[in-house]
């Protein structure tokens, strides 16, 4: 099916140029995107369906003008976020991941910033989809406050003296 094979696009290529430092990652793969698609002469409905979605995730929020259909926006967002709904113990391993990530910020900016983007996550529904609301909000709004808990004391999951990953 059609949608099936946009959302598999969308989902390769969304992330395909991902640079810790950079602020403009989703506009940078939407770009190689539509260079993959000149070089290949795929369809502009394709093209331009998969570039929407890789461009929704930029601000997380649905492209209200879009040719693609706000439910599989939704759900393809939903899956973009799906990680923050992991059982605790996962989703702090991949907490410490993201520190990894993000070394080059100095450590007390780094809590303080990531607090700051959990908490504004965590003020209104995370999922967009019912499906996602009911499978992963819960989870996903206690592993925020979780974190968000953690580093407000200096704690970062992952760290020496933070919370660890077992098994």
């Amino acid at each position: 099916p059609w949608n099936v094979y946009v959302l598999r696009l969308a989902t390769f290529f969304h992330d395909v140029i991902y640079d810790p430092k950079s602020t403009d990652n989703e506009v940078a793969s939407a770009a190689l995107w539509e260079e993959f698609c000149h070089e290949k002469s795929l369809n502009d409905a394709i093209r331009n369906s998969v570039k929407d979605l890789i461009l929704a995730t930029e601000k997380h929020k649905v492209i209200e003008d879009s040719s693609v259909e706000t439910v599989l926006q939704q759900y393809f967002l939903d899956i973009d976020m799906a990680v923050l709904g992991k059982q605790s113990e996962a989703y702090m391993a991949y907490a410490g991941l993201i520190r990894k990530e993000y070394q080059h910020v100095p450590r007390q900016i780094y809590c303080a910033k990531r607090a700051e983007i959990l908490e504004n996550f965590g003020k209104g529904q995370i999922f967009q989809s019912e499906l996602f609301q009911g499978l992963l909000e819960t989870q996903a709004q206690e592993n925020l406050r979780d974190e968000v808990n953690l580093l407000n004391q200096g704690i970062i999951p992952g760290e020496s003296g933070g919370v660890q990953a077992s098994g």
